[in-house]
């Protein structure tokens, strides 16, 4: 029955990432999103080479973290573009820029602290720092998340819904599949229901969601049009006659 269902997961796991995949085409958004792309590419290549070494226990073991260590970096260029996409500009702030980091780097820390003191209870070191890593990422992902919607909020951005839908689909793999990621170090295989599974139920949900928000057309967003007030219109005449004496004095 497990080997059933962990078939079940991986072939619709892998169907929508061809979806995903032809929905970034046929939108024309692999340049807007090229980390992003990129990341899908590779988890399909991810899903391949797990699945030609599903026969080996022993080699699929090592195959799995060691693509899990490479996803890691696809992953976090991902996050980063869809997050640069909307706050470029914000980004140069130096105040903006220390919330950022710092959210991050509390995350980092906490993910260090719990490793050092909770390190898993089966596998060598290689395991522990794979692991350990992983979950480092999953804490900073959910920080910027966090960040991300608390500044478009704040700042009352609109537009760019695609990079919020992508978001949003990250947030979801990656504070869902913390929880599996913390029951897995701490407590091994004891709750396998919930170390083992939680993390791909939640990868097909985040897939689900980024399926949902490209597949919507985005809005288009106007700029609200001003009215030429009175007192408008006479600063601009100010303006008008200021320059008209500078040229006649420069003649």
């Amino acid at each position: 029955m497990e080997a059933l269902l962990t078939k079940i997961v991986l072939i619709l796991s892998v169907g929508l990432q061809f979806i995903i995949l032809a929905i970034l085409v046929r939108r024309r958004l692999l340049r807007r999103f090229f980390w992003f792309s990129l990341y899908i590419v590779y988890v399909l290549i991810e899903a391949a080479v797990r699945f030609a070494v599903a026969g080996n226990e022993d080699l699929y073991f090592k195959v799995y973290w060691v693509t899990s260590a490479a996803g890691l970096v696809f992953l976090v260029m991902a996050v980063r573009e869809g997050f640069l996409n909307v706050f470029w500009v914000h980004a140069r702030l130096k105040w903006f820029a220390g919330i950022t980091w710092g959210c991050v780097g509390l995350a980092l820390l906490y993910a260090m602290l719990k490793a050092w003191f909770f390190p898993p209870v089966h596998g060598g070191w290689q395991t522990a720092a794979i692991i350990g890593s992983e979950v480092a990422v999953e804490y900073c992902v959910t920080a910027v998340a966090a960040v991300y919607f608390v500044f478009r909020w704040i700042f009352k951005i609109r537009g760019q819904e695609w990079e919020t839908g992508i978001m949003w689909g990250f947030a979801i793999y990656e504070s869902l599949a913390l929880v599996g990621s913390i029951t897995r170090s701490i407590l091994g295989s004891k709750y396998r229901i919930v170390s083992e599974w939680l993390p791909p139920v939640a990868y097909i949900i985040g897939e689900l969601t980024w399926v949902l928000e490209l597949r919507r057309d985005e809005p288009e967003v106007t700029a609200p049009a001003e009215e030429l007030a009175v007192d408008y219109l006479r600063n601009m005449e100010d303006y008008i006659r200021v320059l008209g004496r500078m040229f006649r004095r420069k003649a």
